[in-house]
């Protein structure tokens, strides 16, 4: 059940990013300026909000194997109207834009899920790694849609170069039908039993998903988690959509931004999954989190400064840094969220706190996108330029309040009082 899910995680995530790395080569392949290419990405975080809380409503109503499959149906039909979108008789961007929307309709469905998945399916003492590995697919998925568009360019880096839009689209397409194929026969609703305490308890006694929702903001410590996290996730969001763009003032090219975004991802991935197994044997959220924002914030200041021409080495060892700090705060922040709002469903306090991400990765591209029209090459100078400031000031809100969270464990505790009951009662 982990691994299908991580599949359609990964495959939804490669649809959302995948002319990010080419930005320039998809302006020249649909005769389009760098803003409509980004809004290929920002579909994605405009739709985030509505359709999480969608997502959480088809969860509660029709259950999970029902929601999954409605998610990897979505998935298809984005990759074949994407495809269609090539097609000499009907190629625009308009189609594009239509299946792009219809796969940022999919996402929350995914990416609100891995806390609720590994609760689902996962004992207390596996539910950790499981967290960090359902989580980290959707990254995986950005790394590989950052990485393939570099083999289908065509020509050497320059002006003149092109990218074979129809081919990579395609195998795209193909990806999401044979995940949908794989789920449709395999997935399933839910064990046998609830693997824990935990899960026993609150399959039931269910909240209606609004009174929960009033329950998660009245959380202070959860309100905490959701600025830091929206802030941070919002950044991460920016950078890996404006990459090219962003590494282009410095006349790296595309080929270069798959490099670093491969960087970022993949240090990100081992990383994760390291602070996962030691999630799994200290359970020590807190500190990890604080921890982990601290160091990321500090990094991402470090790779602000690393950009520069003829700095491909110093730039690739920064991305790789910040993706090791900041990627895996991403499942460390579900799990905290869930351990201090138990017994709120897992997808409810993920959704919320992925559509503040979404939300502020909105503003966070327009904002830089903007500012990378008015700096559109490197100068010699980093320190008081407008992008600069507004980065350090993001690191400063994020990793200033980080530092007040102090969240309770409440589902730990849950099921260390169920246990001390039942071994009373034995």
């Amino acid at each position: 059940m982990l691994a299908l899910f991580c599949l359609a995680s990964m495959t939804n995530a490669i649809l959302w990013i995948s002319f990010s790395p080419i930005n320039t080569n998809t302006q020249n392949f649909y005769n389009i300026n760098s803003t409509k290419v980004n809004a290929l990405s920002l579909v994605f975080m405009i739709a985030y909000l509505p359709f999480s809380f969608a997502s959480n409503f088809w969860y509660k109503r029709f259950g999970v194997r029902n929601g999954f499959l409605l998610a990897n149906g979505l998935n298809l039909v984005s990759g074949f109207i994407r495809y269609a979108s090539t097609f000499p008789s009907v190629a625009n961007y308009s189609v594009l834009l239509v299946g792009q929307s219809v796969g940022a309709v999919a996402q929350p469905f995914l990416t609100n899920a891995p806390a609720l998945i590994a609760a689902l399916w996962f004992p207390v003492q596996d539910r950790d790694i499981a967290t960090v590995i359902a989580a980290l697919f959707n990254p995986v998925g950005i790394a590989i849609g950052s990485i393939l568009p570099s083999f289908f360019l065509v020509g050497e880096a320059g002006p003149t170069q092109s990218v074979d839009m129809s081919m990579l689209l395609l195998i795209e397409f193909i990806l999401t039908a044979l995940v949908l194929v794989v789920v449709f026969f395999l997935f399933k609703e839910k064990p046998p039993l609830p693997p824990s305490v935990s899960e026993s308890n609150k399959q039931g006694s269910k909240k209606p998903v609004l009174e929960q929702l009033r329950l998660l903001f009245s959380n202070k410590n959860f309100v905490i988690l959701l600025v830091c996290f929206g802030f941070g996730l919002g950044f991460f969001n920016a950078l890996t959509t404006l990459v090219e763009q962003l590494m282009k003032t410095s006349f790296y090219s595309a080929d270069d931004a798959s490099l670093f975004s491969g960087a970022l991802i993949g240090a990100g991935l081992v990383s994760a999954i390291f602070i996962g197994l030691i999630l799994d044997r200290t359970q020590l959220y807190n500190p990890i989190l604080k921890g982990g924002f601290v160091v990321g914030g500090l990094a991402s200041i470090g790779f602000l400064i690393c950009i520069r021409p003829d700095n491909l080495g110093a730039l690739t060892a920064m991305f790789a840094v910040m993706g090791a700090t900041i990627i895996p705060m991403l499942p460390v922040t579900f799990e905290c969220a869930v351990e201090c709002t138990y017994p709120i469903s897992e997808d409810i306090s993920s959704g919320v706190l992925m559509s503040a991400g979404q939300l502020l990765g909105i503003v966070f591209i327009v904002v830089m996108d903007k500012m990378l029209d008015d700096q559109p090459t490197y100068d010699g100078s980093y320190v008081f330029e407008p992008l600069y400031i507004l980065v350090t000031s993001i690191v400063a809100v994020f990793v200033g309040l980080i530092v007040f969270y102090n969240g309770p464990y409440l589902r730990r505790d849950a099921e260390r009082e169920s246990l001390k009951v039942a071994d009373y009662g034995l």
